[in-house]
């Protein structure tokens, strides 16, 4: 996924999606307790995990998701890696995921708690029992199962030296 908005130069605008998607982050969180398990099969460059449920799952190449969530501090958008981050046990405790959430926020520590896994790959794939909604870059855009695999190098991108004067 790659972040392109830069909604901190929105002022009230931004102040009224930041109060919006707290509140959205909350509610959520809130559900933690109730939610029904995920089972599911991850398969990490062709060594397959089954998991009893998996509460939170990304792939990302870049750092950020939205515009205070460092969810992958590892990433970089040209090493040809996807950064994949999972739990990896059940979560059911709302102030676990409240501490992990501001975790996130704060920096991307949450990736050095043991529920998390964190790794670097280039094929990822996830199966669950039954089909389960993706969210892509915040857009629900189908069902399981996903298969995400890198192609280093295939965009290049060419830039001016210098700006164009506007």
């Amino acid at each position: 996924m790659i972040s392109t908005a830069d909604l901190e130069t929105h002022g009230r605008v931004c102040d009224g999606w930041h109060r919006r998607l707290r509140a959205q982050i909350l509610t959520e969180i809130l559900k933690v307790p109730f939610r029904k398990p995920l089972p599911c099969t991850l398969t990490v460059d062709g060594e397959a995990r089954s998991m009893d449920d998996l509460f939170l799952f990304a792939c990302q190449n870049n750092k950020f998701t939205g515009v205070a969530h460092r969810i992958a501090p590892r990433a970089q958008l040209d090493d040809g890696k996807v950064d994949l981050l999972y739990t990896n046990t059940p979560l059911r405790s709302i102030g676990l995921a409240m501490k992990l959430d501001g975790r996130i926020k704060a920096g991307g520590s949450h990736i050095h708690h043991k529920i998390v896994t964190y790794e670097q790959t280039t094929v990822v794939k996830l199966e669950a029992t039954k089909p389960t909604r993706l969210m892509i870059d915040g857009d629900l855009c189908g069902v399981t199962p996903l298969t995400v695999e890198t192609v280093p190098a295939a965009l290049t991108v060419f830039t001016p030296n210098e700006p164009h004067p506007s």
